[in-house]
């Protein structure tokens, strides 16, 4: 499953991470890092630096990997669903027409 490609349709209009690669990409997100430093500056638990950031960097990691199978899921299972184009359009249209709603939100 880590090294599982994506779907054929969706290989068509571009490269996918795997599993692997979506969790391994968690790790340089400039975010995490930033979480990571303002946590060690406050709430450290009396380890060197290195110790409380590779500690952080596990429970981080542990996270975004429930988080990138989560992610997964659901985008296999919408390529499943949307796999035939008239129910794409509708999708399309309906998600267009809540993000277009919005601007009703935004602006009053």
């Amino acid at each position: 499953m880590a090294l599982a490609s994506g779907h054929s349709l969706t290989m068509a209009l571009g490269i996918l991470f795997t599993f692997l690669q979506a969790t391994l990409f968690q790790a340089v997100k400039p975010k995490l890092w930033a979480i990571t430093l303002v946590r060690l500056a406050g709430f450290g638990i009396g380890l060197g630096p290195h110790h409380e950031a590779l500690r952080l960097f596990a429970v981080f990691t542990g996270v975004n990997i429930g988080v990138c199978l989560f992610w997964t899921t659901i985008g296999y299972l919408l390529s499943e669903i949307f796999c035939e184009g008239k129910i794409w359009r509708v999708f399309m249209t309906t998600m267009a027409a809540f993000m277009a709603s919005t601007i009703f939100l935004r602006f009053s």
